[in-house]
């Protein structure tokens, strides 16, 4: 509202925000003389149904105000000619520019001492804490980045207790947001020593007192590598290293193939998501809110844009009718009409209160299920998932925002504590999607590296140290098994008491492996009679048997298991694909509208939340199983869950 009596001059605002501002009958008026439109960090956006909400913005405004010009800035981007035509839309042709100066990148491994060593496994990395220690300086800004907020709660307690001569702080996404800005006022002044930190501090962090990046464990991509090492020395022309901290032996050929990939430019190609309909179901709206449409202008309007190019008009029109009147399930429930033709023959919010409502739930960003964690008579330190403090009695203590806290109790979504006591038996909150897959082209150069015995990257700076210590893995591991290649796969046997072992190594990521591992072993029961059980990392995959027989016959039948044909069926009896569209479901008629959270200091409960989009999914699956919805739904978990397309491909190569 204080945008549209006073605009400013420059607008700093999300794509949330913009599309809130697009809702106004006044939107028009206040775009109309607008010059210039920067969308910061887009391949950061683009991956995401937050890049369809910005490109749905985006085509509106260039119709609001054509002359404006749009300008993308990124700094890891493998196809800059894709992300330019997503930016801008097909019919708009753009100008690609790069920065001259070069920024070099250089990577330093932390060495063990004779009190640590570099574990077989884990991923804490907690046992080289005493060397990390030791190379920490007070009074240099190091930003020390993990890949989970659970690591990043226990790092920050560690080195809060061997170095309190420094002046340590933590930052994740979950704690509250005066906390963070605390933190980043820190880091902006000089005043902060080290800040343990997670991807929260990914992007868009330029404080020139930063001085030193360290990564726990491995980035997992070439791309979060280079945008965490540019937070240090961020000035042009000037170099960067990043100390990298191994959690366990692995992470040794990770970091040589980081280096390959780093020399060859070798960047992840973004995939961005295909034609979001739930998004758009959502933007349809928005655009009702600002005025009535006409279905064909809107049509060509949206079809403008990379995300939507390719939208059939019938699908267009299926998308209208069930904006109109939810499904012909559903048509007795009023409240799934949120649009209504006029006597024009136009588009509509069907009333003041769907207008309302839709305001208030803007946005492609579903968090699970969260409490609040607050003091007794202080002060909010952030959110935790309701999954976690569910099962924490009164009396249980936990570590949570660097903090030793004790449960009074839990109620309407806020979890009440007091500094605890005692600091025995002291839980960490675990976050659901924290972990980083591993990217395919850094687990191709990986595998490129097992097993030979080429040069390490000039860029690393203790390169004899880390071949002596990658050499050493591989020497143990040739004399137990034999160490894999691209040209083969390796398969290991092995039996104990638990019964008989079969791990073989794709080097696919957890996101392919938790896909494979069930397809193989469906594959496999429907062959002969098995009970498996299977466990997947980002390198192999592990089943394990009561008798050595269907090993054997997976090791015989290879190539049949492993054939690409009738993946997508077979696939959806092994997972349980539809026990998954039905959890993705919520999340789908959320970002539609069909699910309404409540209103400011109202919010419904996760348990009705999820009680309603149990029955919207039954009834549409019995009486509409074709629904666009569910096609959504569906779309989404095969992209989310298993990563089709590389999944394939993996399967190929095996």
């Amino acid at each position: 509202a204080a945008l549209f009596r006073k605009p400013p001059q420059v607008l700093l605002t999300t794509p949330e925000s913009l599309s809130v501002l697009l809702t106004s009958p006044k939107a028009p008026d206040l775009f109309s003389q607008l010059e210039s439109i920067v969308v910061d960090e887009w391949h950061d956006l683009w991956a995401s149904k937050r890049g369809v909400q910005t490109q749905l913005a985006l085509a509106r405004i260039r119709r609001l105000a054509p002359q404006a010009t749009v300008t993308g800035v990124s700094a890891t981007l493998k196809e800059p000619n894709k992300a330019l035509d997503a930016l801008l839309g097909p019919r708009t042709a753009g100008v690609l520019t790069e920065g001259l100066v070069s920024r070099d990148l250089f990577l330093e491994v932390l060495e063990t001492e004779n009190d640590s060593r570099i574990p077989w496994a884990g991923h804490l990395g907690l046992s080289l804490l005493k060397p990390l220690a030791r190379a920490l300086v007070k009074g240099q800004t190091t930003v020390i980045f993990t890949n989970t907020r659970n690591q990043a709660e226990q790092w920050y307690q560690a080195l809060s207790i061997v170095r309190a001569d420094l002046k340590v702080r933590l930052h994740h996404g979950s704690l509250a947001s005066e906390v963070r800005h605390e933190v980043e006022a820190g880091l902006k002044d000089g005043e902060i020593d080290v800040a343990v930190a997670t991807s929260a501090l990914d992007l868009g962090v330029d404080y020139p007192a930063v001085e030193r990046i360290v990564q726990i464990g491995s980035a997992r991509a070439v791309s979060r590598l280079v945008q965490r090492a540019g937070r240090a020395n961020h000035t042009p022309g000037a170099s960067s290293t990043v100390l990298l901290v191994p959690t366990h032996r692995l992470h040794l050929h990770e970091y040589a193939a980081l280096a390959d990939a780093l020399d060859a430019n070798a960047l992840e190609p973004i995939r961005p998501p295909g034609m979001a309909l739930d998004v758009l179901m959502q933007h349809l709206v928005t655009l009702a809110c600002q005025s009535p449409w006409q279905a064909s202008a809107v049509y060509e309007e949206i079809t403008d844009t990379e995300a939507y190019r390719e939208l059939p008009r019938t699908q267009f029109d299926q998308l209208v009718a069930v904006l109109h009147q939810g499904s012909h399930s559903l048509t007795e429930y009023p409240e799934f009409s949120r649009l209504i033709p006029t006597t024009e023959g136009r588009w509509q919010v069907s009333d003041r209160r769907t207008a309302l409502r839709h305001r208030m739930s803007i946005g492609t960003i579903v968090s699970h299920s969260q409490v609040t964690v607050k003091v007794r008579r202080g002060s909010r330190l952030g959110q935790v998932e309701e999954s976690f403090a569910s099962r924490l009695p009164p009396g249980s203590r936990f570590r949570f925002a660097g903090r030793c806290l004790e449960v009074i109790s839990l109620s309407d979504g806020e979890l009440l504590v007091k500094a605890a006591r005692s600091q025995k038996a002291m839980e960490v909150p675990r976050w659901t999607g924290g972990r980083l897959p591993l990217s395919d082209t850094l687990a191709e150069r990986v595998l490129g590296r097992m097993n030979t015995q080429r040069t390490l990257s000039p860029r690393i700076q203790n390169r004899t140290w880390l071949g002596l210590e990658i050499a050493h893995t591989e020497a143990v591991q040739s004399r137990l098994s034999q160490c894999p290649d691209s040209a083969t796969t390796l398969i290991e046997r092995y039996r104990s008491r638990d019964g008989h072992h079969l791990w073989f190594y794709p080097f696919g990521g957890w996101l392919v492996h938790q896909a494979l591992g069930p397809l193989l072993a469906y594959r496999l029961s429907q062959q002969l009679p098995a009970t498996l059980t299977l466990t997947v990392n980002d390198y192999g995959i592990e089943l394990l048997a009561d008798d050595a027989e269907p090993l054997n016959h997976l090791v015989t039948h290879w190539p049949v298991l492993l054939s690409a044909s009738h993946v997508l069926s077979d696939l959806t009896e092994a997972i349980n694909l539809s026990e998954l569209v039905k959890r993705q479901f919520r999340s789908t008629a959320r970002i539609a509208g069909w699910l309404f959270e409540g209103y400011p200091g109202r919010t419904k409960s996760m348990r009705v939340l999820q009680t309603s989009a149990s029955l919207l999914h039954d009834v549409l699956q019995k009486y509409d199983p074709e629904h666009l919805l569910l096609q959504q739904a569906r779309s989404d978990v095969l992209s989310d869950f298993c990563d089709l397309p590389r999944l394939t491909q993996a399967m190929e190569r095996l």
